[in-house]
């Protein structure tokens, strides 16, 4: 898989501007779709805090007044959904039922919970406003199953063995404005 464009750094300080120009160059309709866990959560619960990045970066896209979803492999259940969205309120998150996916049960291994999440932006994109047909601008997530989709697990871990330990900006190669952010 080649990308056009590539940054990775250690610190997230270093690319923060890049990311900021990105939302900048939103166009109507646009959207930008976040991970939960370790993206824009730490831990669960009474226990939960906001990750600092992640935050930063919704807050941005709010400030921009790009719409925001989140697509978590969280279990799709009626009490998940209620501790999900206790979770995302108690750092100052208000969800909508509507921007929240939460994966199937049946997607119970890496490769079919990437396509689980890769199939959600799209049935945001396909669905979101059809007057305005906006595209998935970025994709903010902790793994690289939340940013593409893989059909086995050695290249989840192969890209993980190499780009792991970075933040890794990039723009996808099939979409020239669509860009993910992996969060180390």
């Amino acid at each position: 898989m080649t990308h056009p464009e590539i940054y990775k750094s250690h610190v997230y300080a270093s690319i923060h501007n890049i990311v900021i120009d990105i939302l900048d160059r939103a166009q109507p309709g646009d959207f930008v779709v976040f991970d939960i866990d370790d993206t824009v959560l730490r831990g669960y619960g009474p226990t939960t805090k906001p990750h600092e990045i992640g935050m930063t970066i919704l807050r941005e896209a709010k400030n921009r007044n790009i719409p925001v979803y989140y697509v978590t492999a969280r279990v799709e259940s009626a009490p998940n959904r209620l501790a999900t969205f206790d979770d995302l309120e108690r750092v100052g998150i208000i969800p909508h039922s509507s921007t929240v996916f939460m994966r199937p049960s049946y997607a119970d291994t890496w490769p079919k919970i990437s396509k689980f999440k890769t199939d959600s932006r799209n049935w945001i994109e396909d669905n979101f406003d059809k007057k305005i047909r906006g595209n998935c601008l970025m994709t903010i997530g902790d793994q690289w199953t939340d940013l593409m989709t893989f059909t086995n697990e050695t290249d989840r871990d192969e890209m993980d063995m190499n780009l792991g330990k970075y933040y890794v900006l990039f723009r996808f190669s099939n979409n020239k404005r669509q860009w993910g952010l992996k969060l180390k």
